[in-house]
């Protein structure tokens, strides 16, 4: 199957949409984590859909997510990432870090609070509906809001989103992108130009597409 085949669907949604501007985000990576395959694969999709778009004439933007915030330990080689990400392909435009993201999400919990949207149990917090977790044990902002928070971010400067996950990862990012969605259309996104692009072991890809 030829590239263009393969992402076929995501160019015809973003010609649909009349997309402009777009951010993929790929080869997310946490602090403590040694680049892997997992991530080399996910820097490969993301070059191979950012060479698609330039073929379709697809305004983009490439960009790196790195999660330093929840990790206790940083063995990152950050500029030897940067190096292995351009290698595969993927040479990131713009670099996130998750801990940047920590005012935002506090202000999605207070919007969500103002809205009568928050379940309190401890110190943790959840969502009224769809009981999304919000705040952990930690009294920290989780996984699911501050990914919102990025969402929120990156949409605020492009007409469309597209983020680069493992589809099989330990790291449950299908449930994890669902409670993104929900938090996103409890703050009252009804319509979000969000796509999820999902690789597997075997080289196949999925979409999840709002």
């Amino acid at each position: 199957m030829t590239p263009s085949k393969r992402f076929r669907e995501v160019i015809h949604v973003l010609r649909k949409k009349r997309a402009r501007q777009v951010c993929i985000e790929a080869g997310h990576i946490y602090v403590n984590e040694e680049p892997g395959e997992s991530h080399v694969s996910s820097l490969k999709a993301g070059g191979e859909l950012s060479r698609e778009l330039q073929v379709a004439q697809i305004s983009h933007r490439r960009c790196l997510f790195v999660d330093d915030f929840n990790p206790d330990t940083n063995i990152l080689d950050l500029d030897n990432y940067l190096s292995l990400a351009t290698e595969s392909g993927f040479k990131p435009d713009k670099v996130f870090m998750e801990s940047s993201l920590q005012e935002e999400a506090w202000g999605l919990l207070r919007e969500l609070d103002g809205q009568e949207n928050v379940r309190y149990k401890g110190s943790e917090r959840y969502t009224k509906k769809h009981n999304v977790r919000l705040i952990n044990s930690q009294s920290r902002p989780t996984c699911c809001l501050l990914d919102a928070a990025f969402y929120k971010r990156r949409l605020e400067c492009f007409d469309y989103a597209i983020t680069v996950l493992p589809g099989d990862s330990c790291h449950g990012y299908k449930n994890q992108q669902k409670g993104v969605r929900q938090i996103l259309r409890l703050l009252g996104n009804r319509k979000l130009p969000i796509i999820v692009v999902y690789y597997y072991e075997n080289g196949e890809f999925t979409f999840s597409i709002q």
